[in-house]
């Protein structure tokens, strides 16, 4: 099994100028042209450069357009219409299934209530091929308390469909959680911090 890991900087708030940058602008105006290029890099091996190099570029991106609350332009580029979402572990008292682009509209609606909205820090990003494990924390402020809230060592598991789009994202609150989750049976394949 090929194992990279690559750590990106933190992504940043909001949209320069109130507006969608110009590479998101132009994918949505051809979402189709967008999942192709999805496609291809699904089937480029794990830990080739070419593929370290695009999987940091839009983990990153669809981090920013998830800090800024963008999820539909997120769920229209990369995510498959019947995506399963697992949210593992969360004390937060929101449901552990999500189904479909309308259930990861939920689920951040849902996040808000309980939390306010996130800002995601990308700590790393583990190619596996498939899985796809990303290490992160939050950082949030509570809706009704203004409490602020903050965890690092979450861990998304991200599978790919046949198309190259996100199939099932599962968050665990634990990093380690989601390392036995994405390497079940092979201890130490994927570093613990």
């Amino acid at each position: 099994m090929s194992r990279v890991t690559m750590h990106l900087p933190e992504a940043g708030d909001g949209l320069p100028g109130g507006r969608r940058p110009v590479v998101e602008q132009l994918a949505l105006r051809a979402p189709s042209v967008a999942h192709l290029g999805f496609a291809a890099l699904s089937r480029v091996p794990a830990g080739s450069p070419l593929r370290r190099r695009f999987l940091g570029s839009v983990v990153g991106r669809f981090t920013r357009m998830m800090n800024r609350g963008d999820v539909d332009t997120a769920l229209t580029l990369a995510f498959e219409p019947d995506v399963e979402i697992s949210v593992v572990g969360f004390a937060i008292g929101i449901p552990d299934h999500y189904h479909g682009h309308q259930g990861m509209r939920d689920f951040f609606a849902d996040w808000r209530v309980a939390m306010g909205w996130p800002h995601f820090t990308i700590h790393r990003v583990v190619d596996m091929g498939d899985p796809i494990l990303i290490g992160l924390s939050f950082r949030s402020r509570g809706v009704s308390s203004g409490a602020a809230a903050a965890k690092t060592g979450l861990g998304f598991v991200v599978s790919l469909s046949e198309r190259g789009l996100v199939g099932s994202w599962d968050m665990y609150w634990h990093w380690e959680e989601a390392i036995r989750a994405a390497a079940p049976g092979r201890p130490g394949s994927v570093p613990a911090s």
